[in-house]
């Protein structure tokens, strides 16, 4: 009786082991992206985005930011845009979109002043971002940090330095860059913030 309940035993581990061999195993799960990395940009493709993968440097402290931003405006990004260049193999499109200036906080610029503002694009339409973030869309209005390049603002840090305007209130674009505090921030908030890290 014992040498059948063992052999029974054993019949069972056996059956267990085999079963659980057969089975796929769930594959390594792979490490999160490092803040700032290239693959940051790659790790959830979307239908409604490219990706754009640059070597950008973005601010570690909101004093990076700043340092690197001529204007600190809020406003709304309008549809008449120009091409000012393309990438070399025709994938990407730089466009230059009117951005109709509602509030200035930082800078010399002035409310109701139509600047021009660095969008880019797909080559099929569909706007190019990077670090996963959410698209800058024509009519919407947003809070930006910009730097002058020639005559054309381009985005101080990328994604970093854009925050949508909802509810009056700063969304960030992104997860995957510090947003120093600015996210959830009521409009009418930020410059007293900005002054209050100056001092």
């Amino acid at each position: 009786m014992l040498v059948r309940t063992i052999v029974v035993f054993l019949m069972l581990i056996a059956s267990s082991c085999s079963a659980s061999a057969d089975a796929p195993s769930d594959p390594p799960r792979p490490a999160p992206p490092l803040l700032g990395s290239a693959e940051a940009s790659q790790d959830a493709p979307r239908a409604d985005v490219v990706a754009l993968d640059v070597d950008r440097v973005f601010a570690s402290t909101l004093a990076e930011l700043l340092n690197d931003s001529d204007l600190v405006v809020s406003g709304t990004l309008g549809d008449a845009a120009h091409e000012l260049s393309r990438s070399t193999d025709d994938r990407f499109l730089h466009m230059a979109h009117p951005f109709l200036i509602e509030e200035v906080i930082r800078g010399a610029a002035q409310p109701g002043e139509s600047i021009e503002v660095l969008r880019t694009v797909a080559s099929d339409g569909r706007p190019a971002v990077e670090f996963n973030a959410e698209p800058t869309i024509v009519g919407e209005r947003y809070l930006l940090f910009l730097r002058a390049e020639g005559d054309v603002y381009v985005t101080s840090g990328g994604p970093q330095g854009q925050f949508a305007i909802e509810n009056d209130r700063l969304k960030s674009l992104t997860d995957e860059l510090p947003s120093f505090g600015l996210a959830g921030l009521a409009l009418d908030e930020v410059a007293a913030f900005l002054n209050a890290k100056d001092s």
